[in-house]
């Protein structure tokens, strides 16, 4: 006959373990992503993100300008002219 007893305090165990391991996995990275921003801040070498992307025939395209078109021509709200007077207020 089984030993239903000793069969639960293993499931339970092996639980545990698992809890455990995922804990000191996001524990782990969490530390190690905050020594990596960390040192980026001390060595200034934090990386700006340009919204103007620059073409091959030196044309500048405004990413965030052209992603708000596509979303306006895909799904046009009912104030149109609301939201793009508020784009441009926005976009400076």
């Amino acid at each position: 006959m089984l030993n239903f007893k000793k069969n639960k305090k293993a499931q339970a165990s092996e639980a545990m373990v698992w809890v455990i391991a995922t804990l000191a996995i996001i524990l782990i990275l969490t530390i190690f992503i905050f020594i990596a921003g960390t040192y980026a801040e001390v060595k200034g070498k934090i990386i700006e993100v340009s919204k103007v992307l620059t073409m091959e025939d030196s044309t500048k395209v405004d990413l965030i300008a052209a992603k708000n078109e596509i979303a306006l021509r895909a799904f046009p709200p009912a104030d149109k002219d609301g939201v793009e007077n508020w784009l441009n207020e926005v976009k400076g």
